[in-house]
């Protein structure tokens, strides 16, 4: 399927689902992010979720200016802490680094695969005097060495950036119901704000499986949220099926420490495309006061 057939597919469902939530014939597609409508195809970008350079897929469009904002402040960052957390890994892939010995700095490749790791000395991008110099001290003294990633983050842009695609990913799966919810307007404004600390960004951990492993869970406790994982993060987002306000206990989990153990009772696939399973499910309706976004409710 072409980019432009695929993208369409996303853009006319998104209005067959504000129609049929609405009742108007004329919708359009809301833009996840912003919530503005659009009625002009142009307007909207593909979105990879998570981002292209971490394995996503297109699953929803965005507008131009959402794609492209949020894009540049906090994907990045998602992709550089997953290389910075796969430095060490035998994963066979060549990286850049710096080799600290003695107080001396070299720019070298690394490495790391089953046969060990390898360290090739980058001539051309140091001091041949020090190149010379830590070239013999490290044959005489071993591995005494430390080895420093080139890659460097902003942690917080980051995290927005898994919540950013947890969102979407949420969005494709569950649909418009789901969002324009009143408790996702703060996630929305975080997303949109990155420089700016506007909510507690709950985050986990996974203990097992993989960087490729994605998924959506319903956690019955320590606390009811939707999880939604991506590689070894799970980003913690408000139940679909509860009103309580997720983001005010998040400081009480925070208090407690990260020795609760997390149950859920309901797995769900990651969205391969663009389901919006709740907006076509017949439960819902969207009520659209003059004077406030729309919010939604079941009927």
């Amino acid at each position: 399927m072409s980019n432009f057939k695929g993208k369409r597919l996303i853009y006319e469902r998104g209005c067959d689902a504000l129609r049929k939530l609405t009742g108007r014939v004329n919708a359009g597609y809301i833009c996840p992010l912003c919530l503005n409508e659009f009625t002009q195809l142009r307007a909207l970008s593909r979105e990879h979720v998570p981002p292209k350079s971490i394995g996503g897929k297109v699953i929803c469009l965005t507008c131009h200016d959402c794609n492209s904002t949020t894009g540049h402040q906090i994907d990045t960052h998602m992709h550089k802490e997953r290389l910075y957390h796969s430095f060490m890994e035998k994963n066979g892939q060549t990286r850049k680094a710096i080799l600290i010995k003695d107080g001396n700095q070299l720019n070298v490749e690394v490495r790391n695969d089953e046969q060990g790791i390898n360290i090739k000395i980058l001539g051309e991008c140091n001091d041949p005097q020090v190149v010379n110099k830590l070239q013999l001290n490290v044959i005489l003294t071993g591995t005494d060495i430390q080895l420093r990633d080139r890659v460097s983050f902003n942690k917080m842009n980051a995290d927005i950036g898994y919540l950013k695609s947890a969102y979407l990913a949420a969005f494709a799966k569950l649909g418009y119901v789901y969002i324009l919810r009143g408790e996702l307007d703060r996630v929305r404004q975080q997303i949109r704000a990155p420089q700016t600390k506007l909510l507690e960004l709950f985050r986990l951990e996974a203990l097992s499986g993989d960087n490729a492993q994605k998924a959506l869970f319903l956690f019955q406790s320590p606390i009811r949220c939707l999880g939604v994982r991506i590689g070894n993060v799970i980003v913690c987002l408000p139940h679909p099926f509860d009103r309580d306000e997720f983001y005010e206990k998040i400081p009480d989990l925070r208090t407690a420490g990260g020795e609760a153990t997390w149950h859920s009772n309901d797995n769900c696939d990651w969205p391969e495309k663009f389901e919006l399973a709740l907006d076509f499910s017949d439960r819902y309706r969207i009520i659209e006061p003059h004077d406030a976004p729309a919010k939604s409710q079941p009927m």
